[in-house]
């Protein structure tokens, strides 16, 4: 008997299902919607999953063979001879980027930002290029900061003056005084300060509110409140809003590019900020982040 089919789509809220039938056999596929289809475009999106459905196909930038428009989230270098090549989400999520790595290692060179505003996260030095793939493995937690060297510098600055910021990170709990973000004018936000000396101090920057994993949690002071809740041998869900600073952001990785006691010493798997206040928006950002990672 010859198989037939025929399909239809409905809409669940925010998942679009498509419904195909062949014969008496119902397949269901879809794709829930990301931050950067539910809510309003931000300052910075930067992940190795897609933020959007709707993202517009783009040149991959300093790739060393030549490639298609695509919705490009990294540029890899691979160890073996330094080429370089940018991959979609989709492609990192089936293995293509292992499969050209080899039995390797693979490091970030570029950071794409998913936003509108292709304000790129980059790293052309070798040895200051966060580590996204060892052995030949892809590293489940996102990219790796060794806390010495490794950090990435935006493309242009970022000032910020409420602005909201969503982090998910894996962060080594025995580090002291580690950043990650930082500027000019020895600016740091210490999302992954810890230990016992000097834990949680803003220099030149402030912070309204933080949640952690969804809960709120309270800082007594921003130079003197206790950040060691930040760090962690698992995967968290930080969320400032808020956020001030007398200069702008310039870099991942690092704070004020400070000695290597201030550098990001663990994993930073995605990060996302707005310009703006986005307290209405917290708990359905931060949902959304969950649904895909299973933070909390």
């Amino acid at each position: 008997m010859p198989i037939t089919s025929k399909a239809s789509k409905v809409c669940l809220g925010s998942l679009e299902v498509s419904k195909v039938f062949f014969g008496a056999i119902e397949v269901y596929s879809g794709a829930v919607d990301g931050i950067l289809d539910l809510f309003t475009d931000p300052y910075v999106a930067y992940s190795c999953r897609d933020l959007g459905k709707a993202r517009s196909a783009f040149t991959s930038i300093g790739d060393t063979g030549t490639q298609s428009s695509d919705t490009w989230v990294a540029q890899i270098r691979r160890s073996s001879d330094d080429d370089q090549k940018s991959f979609t989400a989709a492609q990192m999520a089936g293995g293509a980027m292992e499969t050209w790595v080899g039995a390797n290692d693979g490091f970030i060179t570029r950071w794409y930002d998913q936003s509108s505003n292709a304000n790129h996260l980059v790293q052309s030095a070798v040895l200051s290029q966060p580590k996204i793939v060892t052995n030949g493995v892809r590293n489940a937690d996102g990219l790796f900061f060794d806390g010495a060297d490794s950090f990435m510098d935006l493309t242009s600055d970022l000032p910020f003056s409420d602005g909201t910021m969503h982090v998910v990170s894996k962060l080594d709990p025995t580090s002291q005084r580690q950043t990650v973000f930082g500027g000019a004018g020895n600016v740091y936000i210490p999302v992954g300060q810890g230990g016992a000396t000097r834990s949680g101090a803003y220099l030149k920057s402030s912070v309204l509110t933080h949640h952690l994993n969804g809960q709120s949690y309270t800082i007594l002071d921003t130079r003197g409140g206790s950040f060691d809740a930040w760090t962690s041998t698992s995967e968290q869900l930080l969320t400032l809003t808020g956020v001030a600073s007398d200069y702008p952001v310039q870099e991942i990785g690092r704070g004020a590019g400070q000695t290597s006691s201030w550098d990001t010493n663990g994993f930073i798997q995605e990060v996302i900020f707005y310009s703006d206040d986005q307290s209405a928006n917290r708990v359905g950002i931060e949902t959304n982040i969950n649904d895909h990672y299973s933070i909390f």
